[in-house]
């Protein structure tokens, strides 16, 4: 995939209903996870390269804003045993 087209999906996943929005809103969805890696996976820039600066800005915030979000989610968690009425 060309770095043009990994910054839109990047993008699109930034954007209202997009993976990193709906986590943001409590809405963990595994099996995105795994498409939001796979485009992840795809970045490829050689040494002699320059980093596109929209490619720089989707990505420098995402370590901190998934700790974040896992903090927060993690502090919602409610925890029922199997033997519990629902």
């Amino acid at each position: 995939m060309h770095i043009g087209a990994i910054v839109e999906q990047l993008e699109t996943e930034w954007d209202t209903n997009g993976f990193f929005d709906r986590v943001r809103n409590g809405d963990y969805d595994a099996v995105r996870r795994q498409a939001v890696l796979a485009t992840l996976r795809m970045i490829s820039i050689g040494d002699e390269e320059t980093v596109p600066k929209r490619l720089v800005s989707l990505l420098w915030y995402l370590p901190s804003f998934l700790v974040w979000q896992t903090k927060r989610i993690s502090e919602r968690v409610v925890i029922v045993s199997p033997t519990s009425v629902l």
